[in-house]
């Protein structure tokens, strides 16, 4: 697979093995999860962070509001990069990540809880519709 080629951490290679893209605009700002194809070919997500962190990323999701969501080539955490600059330029070409005011903050420990808190608010959010709607029926 070419993400692996690309230094992708194995727990991105399982997601993208068994899932693709997830669209949830509704949840919160939103959150948008690429699909591996896009991954490869997009310049749009970051690849190395600089600035108070220092790591490889593979950026894999965005939040509606221009922060960008990466997994940790090295330790598999999930970074939320919400300010700094992302350089995707003839200087910077691989998605440079500069955020020398602010760092990343942990998103999560791993991708799975990453996508379980993602499940959770999203079960919350359902729930929250529902008692809505029995309480205000048409």
């Amino acid at each position: 697979m070419l993400l692996a080629e690309a230094g992708a951490h194995r727990t991105l290679l399982a997601y993208y093995a068994r899932m693709s893209t997830a669209e949830l605009p509704d949840l919160a700002n939103g959150i948008w999860i690429e699909d591996a194809p896009t991954l490869l070919h997009s310049k749009n997500h970051p690849t190395r962070l600089q600035g108070t962190i220092k790591d490889t990323v593979t950026g894999f999701a965005t939040d509606g509001g221009g922060g960008h969501y990466a997994v940790s080539t090295t330790t598999g955490n999930i970074c939320h990069m919400t300010a700094g600059t992302l350089h995707t330029d003839a200087t910077h070409p691989d998605g440079l990540h500069d955020a020398e005011e602010t760092s990343p903050s942990n998103a999560a420990p791993d991708l799975w809880t990453f996508l379980d808190q993602l499940r959770t608010k999203l079960g919350e959010a359902v729930g929250i519709q529902a008692s809505w709607t029995a309480r205000h029926p048409h």
